[in-house]
């Protein structure tokens, strides 16, 4: 960001979108986050898995050209309100106190602002400011509910808890990928994520796990030959060795890690 408090949205579009639209083409989502392991830090990971997972999910939705690169740059900027936090509430290793937190929850106000006096269209500062909205109106900054969400800051909601969830934080591990599948399959039950964008995405993710090579508890390795919607986190998986692992029936036996 400029000195003068101006986001350079030029170069954003110009030299990181085509960046965030050909990975979202060109790469299975799991190889693009086995690749971020190796970057330390971990803002920089979330950004690019949110706006990655945010780009492919515009384009299973059907959303316009117009549409997609207007969600690939809110996805790119959505969280740029945290440059206005203070350094020892973004240093924090450990989880924030309640009063720490409500000040962390301002940085959705203040990235809109900051896209606001900014070259951007509307719909990107309200994407920072709604990204933490949630369906059932249990979000912030202003508890907003279903149609009064925009659908954009809907899909990158979902983006951002998914990558934050798959990546370690300062205070966590991160969660298996399977878990985090049915963490979200729990939250679009419970109406906090948008049901059609929520199970896309589920969709999107379970599909892309296809063929992609896995870590199993017993320390062998394999790939996953076919996911089962009903069982998500118990796919048929086929070993180095040829054999085939139906883990919906070995029930001390599970996947630990995604690899890519």
């Amino acid at each position: 960001m400029q000195q003068s408090g101006v986001i350079p949205i030029a170069e954003v579009e110009g030299k990181v979108l085509p960046f965030i639209e050909e990975t979202a083409r060109r790469y299975n989502l799991f190889q693009v986050f086995s690749a971020l392991k190796d970057q330390g830090d971990y803002r920089h990971k979330h950004c690019i898995g949110v706006a990655v997972i945010a780009a492919s999910l515009g384009k299973l939705l059907g959303l316009t050209q117009q549409e997609q690169t207007l969600l690939a740059t809110a996805a790119t900027l959505y969280d740029i309100g945290m440059v206005k936090l203070p350094s020892s509430i973004l240093s924090k290793t450990g989880r924030l106190d309640s009063h720490e937190y409500a000040i962390m929850k301002q940085h959705t106000v203040f990235g809109s602002e900051l896209l606001q006096h900014s070259d951007v269209d509307p719909r990107v500062a309200l994407v920072a400011l709604q990204h933490h909205e949630r369906e059932d109106g249990s979000g912030y900054p202003h508890g907003l509910k279903g149609d009064r969400i925009d659908p954009l800051s809907k899909i990158v909601a979902l983006a951002d808890v998914y990558v934050a969830l798959t990546s370690e934080r300062p205070y966590r591990a991160a969660l298996p990928t399977f878990e985090v599948i049915a963490e979200i399959h729990k939250q679009i039950i419970q109406n906090r994520f948008d049901s059609g964008i929520g199970l896309t995405l589920l969709d999107m993710l379970l599909a892309r796990q296809i063929g992609c090579e896995v870590l199993l508890s017993d320390e062998r390795k394999g790939k996953i030959l076919l996911t089962n919607v009903n069982y998500p986190a118990r796919p048929l998986v086929v070993l180095d060795n040829q054999e085939c692992i139906d883990l919906q029936k070995i029930h001390n036996l599970h996947i630990t890690q995604i690899i890519g």
